[in-house]
């Protein structure tokens, strides 16, 4: 389902969210082991221009799902050391990635 926004080029679509009762881990389960993050993305690809795909922290299985079906991947990094020691572990995961996907690219 598209949803509207205040920018009348701008439409939102909800995946959908967990609450604090649900079990995460089950949920990134069902979702990174379906196809409903590939049937979204193949709708908004053919639907927009431009497609943002905001993802849970971390390359869990929703994360690495998404990251197979898009073009380009921006990491938004903090500023202190723990983020900084991750860096090369996220690359490394990305890198994975592109033999799976070759349309994937870090964009920033």
């Amino acid at each position: 389902m598209l949803l509207p926004t205040a920018l009348p080029w701008l439409r939102v679509i909800l995946a959908g969210s967990v609450s604090d009762e649900t079990d995460h881990f089950a949920f990134q389960q069902q979702i990174g082991s379906t196809h409903v993050l590939d049937d979204l993305l193949h709708l908004a690809r053919e639907r927009c221009h431009v497609v943002v795909v905001d993802t849970p922290p971390g390359l869990g299985a929703i994360t690495r799902q998404v990251l197979l079906g898009t073009q380009h991947a921006v990491l938004p990094l903090q500023c202190e050391p723990l983020a900084l020691q991750t860096t090369p572990q996220i690359l490394r995961s990305i890198q994975e990635l592109v033999r799976v996907n070759p349309e994937l690219a870090l964009s920033g």
